[in-house]
């Protein structure tokens, strides 16, 4: 696994390469992650609080449900309790997971090796449960009122090229091999983009002569004649800054760097679009649905739903970055 900056808050945190004592360990501030031979542990230090209890369960082998009960340090100790509940991809049957407050240090450890249902076996550095403790990190450091909107990402498929055992059984069939996993999370700080006019829906009617004219090729291609971007080439596939990404075509924004995640499909994936700035229409043989730009008809790319990546939408907009333009800065409109 290569560095990755995550930010569950203003702090920068790091998750490790691999040492070449076979161990991975970072630390940054008060979170800590570590890898041994047979587990995975998270660890987060949490100053203020005086006992946290975390108890992680399975529901019909589908829902990973997350009790937490927080002991605060007022003078009169306050019970306070949380639950949250999370859709694991494809039914995976999760065994041993333990979190646990030990010695001031908020802990969580995943098995190596994890069974899955249909005799695969995964490996837990490419799976959400990477995802749920890393939320359950963020929602520690909520209650430290360091209040925190995580946009966290990874991907489930394949599994054949996994760093740790390069023999494990893909989880799906897929047509390109995807990049390792990475998991990002983003606080909302930064400077300002400059105030943008949004172009009316359908306002952008041009001639494909003048689309040509003011399009490069390669944008004309995708953009008017619906083509698509080489996978892992397009330029904001591993863009992470804070901004909006609008239509290259015409310049109407379409998304906020808040809803992009990193799928490891090869283009831009984004969970949900700005208000009424994308149309869907399905391909005629109804496999896919297409988007596209609402004011201009430019083609962005195509929605799928279901994949099991851990986003509020269960979507993922997989756009080509040929048919975007990224402005840096705050995400304010």
């Amino acid at each position: 696994m290569d560095f990755q900056r995550i930010q569950l808050t203003p702090w920068e945190y790091l998750l490790s390469s691999r040492a070449p004592n076979g161990y991975q360990v970072s630390q940054e501030n008060h979170i800590r992650w570590s890898q041994t031979p047979d587990s995975h542990i998270f660890s987060v230090d949490l100053p203020g609080l005086r006992k946290e209890e975390i108890k992680v369960e399975i529901e019909d082998s589908i829902y990973l449900i997350i009790r937490t009960e927080t002991t605060d340090r007022s003078p009169v100790p306050t019970v306070r309790s949380f639950k949250r509940k999370f859709r694991l991809p494809e039914s995976i049957d999760i065994t041993g997971i333990s979190a646990g407050y030990e010695d001031g240090v908020l802990t969580v450890s995943v098995p190596k090796v994890v069974l899955r249902r249909r005799s695969f076996f995964i490996d837990p550095s490419d799976v959400p449960e990477i995802y749920i403790l890393i939320q359950i990190l963020s929602l520690c450091l909520q209650k430290e009122r360091a209040f925190v909107r995580p946009s966290l990402s990874l991907r489930t498929t394949p599994f054949a090229r996994s760093h740790s055992n390069p023999n494990l059984l893909p989880l799906s069939a897929s047509p390109s091999p995807s990049p390792p996993l990475r998991l990002r999370s983003r606080g909302f700080h930064g400077g300002r983009i400059t105030a943008m006019s949004s172009p009316a829906p359908g306002s952008v009617n041009k001639p494909e002569e003048e689309w040509r004219a003011i399009l490069s090729p390669e944008q004309f291609r995708i953009l008017r004649q619906k083509g698509t971007e080489y996978p892992g080439t397009g330029e904001y596939n591993k863009l992470f800054e804070d901004g909006i990404y609008s239509c290259a075509g015409c310049g109407t924004p379409l998304y906020k760097s808040a809803t992009k995640f990193d799928s490891g499909c090869g283009w831009p994936a984004f969970f949900d679009g700005l208000p009424g700035a994308i149309n869907r229409t399905p391909d005629p043989d109804g496999r896919r649905i297409e988007i596209t730009c609402a004011a201009c008809g430019g083609h962005l790319g195509h929605v799928f739903k279901g994949e099991g990546f851990p986003t509020p939408t269960d979507e993922r907009h997989c756009v080509n970055s040929i048919s975007l333009k990224f402005a840096p800065g705050n995400q304010d409109l």
